[in-house]
């Protein structure tokens, strides 16, 4: 969700805490119905255009998130290539799964995301986001990854690898600690 999306959503939450706090509390009498009704006027006739404000701010919350719920969700992206028996479709996801595992395996990475988008050319682009040691070079951990990831789905999938872009994203704290000799 965008931050965009989350800052409207947190204002129509909180425009409904209010709206459902004050029919709570009228409904189980702590506040008297009528010192509600009074106040409602008082805020119409002295502030009505604040009032306005709000209920135009509340509808134009209510269109908006109601559109965005009905709009249709993005299906399972597929890599399709065509054989002569028929079409082989791979999802994206599991492609993903494969490169995960297949860089897990390298020395020195301790966490990692992989992120796989197809090319108009019939290829795949594979992004890898990688936590590394900070022991192993780095040169080599990015090698390895690049040359292990590009040949295991070549082999696996049969789809022609174009680009792996390895981003070492940070550099794993070790939990353990040796113990000070002195």
């Amino acid at each position: 969700m965008k931050s965009f999306d989350r800052f409207f959503l947190f204002l129509y939450s909180i425009t409904f805490l209010i709206v459902s706090l004050v029919a709570l509390l009228v409904g189980v009498g702590f506040l008297q119905y009528n010192l509600l009704i009074e106040l409602i006027e008082k805020i119409y006739f002295d502030y009505s255009f604040v009032l306005l404000g709000i209920s135009i701010v509340t509808l134009f919350f209510s269109i908006y998130f109601l559109a965005r719920s009905l709009q249709s969700k993005k299906g399972i992206s597929t890599f399709r290539k065509r054989s002569e028996i028929g079409e082989v479709q791979i999802s994206m996801e599991s492609l993903e799964t494969l490169v995960t595992r297949v860089s897990s395996k390298v020395k020195g990475v301790r966490e990692l995301k992989a992120r796989v988008k197809p090319e108009e050319n019939g290829t795949i682009t594979i992004l890898v986001k990688v936590f590394v040691d900070g022991e192993t070079p780095m040169p080599l951990i990015t090698e390895e990854i690049q040359q292990q990831v590009k040949e295991n789905i070549e082999h696996i999938s049969g789809i022609i690898v174009g680009q792996v872009h390895v981003m070492i994203s940070n550099i794993s704290q070790n939990t353990v600690r040796k113990p000070r000799v002195e």
